[in-house]
């Protein structure tokens, strides 16, 4: 899954829409907002993206991000491992800040 910024220089491409041509400023923007729109609109399906997903990525590419800062020598080694550590990171801070025992994502018996 793209985000708006990945989605929106892939519409810009695809368009070949000059963002720095100055004369048709006023299309270019109506463009991009149409973008975000169609990104907001259609692109995104709630049901088959949750939350959670969302934040276990994000926090895996963060760490990826910061191994690959720190040691760019050893970035392609490290960052399946990143990625599996943010997860399991983030599956526990999860089930620690669940507060509902009876709901199957935090390790209780569903009713």
């Amino acid at each position: 899954m793209l985000t708006v910024d990945q989605y929106i220089t892939k519409m810009k491409k695809k368009d070949k829409l000059d963002e720095f041509d100055f004369k048709s400023h006023a299309e270019n923007m109506s463009a991009v907002l149409k973008y975000v729109m169609d990104y907001l609109n259609h692109y995104l399906n709630p049901e088959e993206y949750d939350y959670e997903n969302i934040k276990t990525e994000q926090s895996a590419l963060k760490i990826a991000q910061e191994i690959g800062g720190a040691f760019p020598e050893s970035e392609n080694e490290s960052n399946s491992f990143a990625i599996s550590r943010a997860s399991s990171r983030v599956r526990r801070e999860n089930h620690a800040n669940c507060s509902d025992s009876s709901s199957r994502r935090c390790g209780g018996a569903r009713r």
